[in-house]
């Protein structure tokens, strides 16, 4: 697992990096972006009031969680919603493209396309 118990973290990319390679992760459910990342199978968040006791505790469900049936995989297909070339790219395509009435023509400035 990856433990990254940050109270003002802009994303946490180590976590992700570590949900790719199939371990869970645990994070402040209220941490900023790395909570955003959290849900489902593939990780623990540690509820407000976070002491050090609850981190153990959060860390130990994780290690159980580890070594669940489906934990791997729920992994790897949450970091997948984050990668380049299948997730990423494409989405910001789709909005730059639009879907036709979205679609915007570049600007011409003194005769030349930008």
């Amino acid at each position: 697992m990856t433990v990254l118990p940050s109270q003002h973290e802009a994303f946490g990319l180590c976590l992700l990096e570590s949900l790719a390679c199939g371990t869970p992760i645990v994070v402040l459910a209220d941490g900023g972006g790395p909570a955003e990342i959290l849900g489902g199978d593939d990780g623990v968040g540690v509820e407000s009031g976070h002491s050090a006791s609850d981190l153990a505790d959060a860390c130990e469900v994780a290690l159980e969680l580890s070594a669940a049936a489906g934990t791997v995989e729920a992994c790897r297909a949450k970091a997948e919603r984050y990668d380049w070339r299948r997730s990423i790219v494409p989405r910001m395509v789709e909005i730059y493209q639009g879907d036709g009435d979205e679609r915007r023509s570049a600007p011409i400035v003194s005769g030349h396309d930008v």
